[in-house]
């Protein structure tokens, strides 16, 4: 196993992208020997080739939050608006074949771009305010397989391992390629990515490979997920790389009940993970829906990681409530949740978060696990805090919604011992329009 984490990363790119040649050319041959089923019936259509749609976002946002994990005098208010338009450009041929554009413009009122990263793949943010966030193209080989490569959202489940990121100004994107077989009993994904490129040097570079299964097994069955990952990092000498595999469980039972939950285990070497062994995650949900009654749905949530463990590309700002003071690693948290709809157009959501530190020989850490929150000894105590959460949308429109929240953190002993006691506040208020 050792010797598999450290294999060479050219090699395994070499072996992944073969992978995606065969089966691309399976897909191609079974296309051509079902012509009838699938392309060729395209032909008749006489639609126009081009569909043009996209989505604004018009949020202005006002936190209390420490600016800087571990600095107490680093407490401070913020407030900004922020704007993103992505329009969305697709075109089609009769032969199957169909190319999109995703031009994006996001920017904070009254500043220029703040990142200082390059524009690599699966990064949240850019250089610059107008960029080219999707830009690939798809060829549908059967009405089975499809074959994607450029640069493209990738998204699956719960997004708890691979997500578009949407809440940030800019949200990620991947560079790469993606095969992508369906049929009424099983879906899969076979990806090959490239996080990033050194462009004087082959074969130093970091690159993510993967699948995601999903399989309809049963009827009341809603997702049954199967999914592995392995990420190899050679960049600047760096011979560093980490694997995960998990799976994903959810039954809805009559509209009324629902479970849910999500498992997963990574290992890695030192770059990514600290500790040899296998660091593991799950989120467990179960929850009771009352149609009769505003569609009012009480449910709770379990989640937990181990000290260990490194997020990989996530979903932000909502997996572990709205606050941006603790991330997934060595926390356990619990959540009573609750929503409905008074009205048609009209939700509310309410959420209480208690989140407690998982292990005394480690410090808990920000969202995305980065930078530690304090000392591993600096508290006697394993109470984080608590948290609320509450959230209004409206869609005024099918193509309108608006939406404002607020979130309220108070410091547990954790929190205390080693800093301020702090209240931590967060709102929001947005209008999303589509077209």
């Amino acid at each position: 196993m050792k010797h598999f984490l450290q294999s060479d990363s050219k090699s395994l790119f070499v072996l992944f992208s073969a992978v995606l040649i065969t089966f691309a050319g399976f897909a191609y041959s079974s296309s051509a020997l079902g012509s009838e089923a699938g392309v060729a019936s395209e032909s008749a259509s006489s639609e126009s080739p081009f569909k043009v749609s996209g989505a604004a976002r018009l949020r202005y946002e006002d936190s209390q939050w420490y600016g800087s994990a571990g600095n107490p005098a680093s407490f401070a208010r913020t407030g900004f608006f922020s704007l993103r338009i992505r329009p969305k450009i697709e075109w089609a041929s009769q032969e199957g074949l169909k190319a999109v554009l995703t031009p994006q413009f996001a920017k904070i009122f009254g500043r220029d771009y703040s990142y200082t990263q390059a524009d690599s793949s699966g990064v949240i943010g850019y250089n610059e305010n107008l960029h080219m966030h999707e830009a690939y193209l798809q060829w549908t080989l059967s009405p089975q397989w499809k074959v994607s490569a450029g640069r493209m959202i990738l998204s699956y489940g719960d997004q708890y391992i691979l997500a578009a990121g949407e809440w940030p100004l800019a949200g990620r994107a991947f560079d790469g390629a993606k095969v992508g077989y369906a049929d009424d009993f099983l879906e899969v994904d076979l990806l090959g990515l490239k996080l990033d490129s050194a462009k004087d040097a082959t074969g130093s570079d970091r690159e993510l490979a993967g699948i995601y299964s999903k399989w309809n097994v049963l009827e009341g069955l809603k997702a049954f997920d199967i999914y592995g990952f392995y990420e190899s990092n050679q960049q600047a000498g760096a011979n560093e790389s980490r694997h995960l595999y998990g799976i994903r469980l959810a039954a809805d039972f009559e509209k009324t009940a629902d479970v849910a939950a999500e498992w997963a285990t990574q290992r890695g070497t030192a770059g990514y993970l600290s500790d040899s062994s296998y660091q593991s995650m799950l989120v467990a949900s179960a929850g009771w829906t009352f149609t009769d009654l505003y569609k009012l749905r009480i449910g709770l949530e379990y989640n937990q990681a181990d000290r260990h463990w490194r997020d990989w590309y996530p979903l932000l700002k909502s997996p572990l409530g709205r606050n941006e003071v603790v991330g997934r690693r060595n926390l356990q948290a619990i959540a009573a949740r609750m929503s409905f709809a008074p009205t048609e157009k009209l939700k509310v959501r309410l959420d209480y978060w208690l989140y407690q530190r998982l292990d005394k020989q480690s410090p808990i850490y920000r969202p995305q696990d980065s930078v530690a929150v304090g000392t591993a000894g600096g508290s006697t105590s394993d109470a984080v805090g608590d948290a609320i959460d509450l959230a209004f949308s409206f869609k005024s429109s099918e193509r309108v919604e608006y939406g404002v929240g607020a979130t309220v953190f108070q410091s547990g002993e954790y929190l205390k011992q080693q800093f301020q006691d702090r209240v931590m506040t967060d709102f929001y208020a947005v209008a999303n329009i589509t077209f």
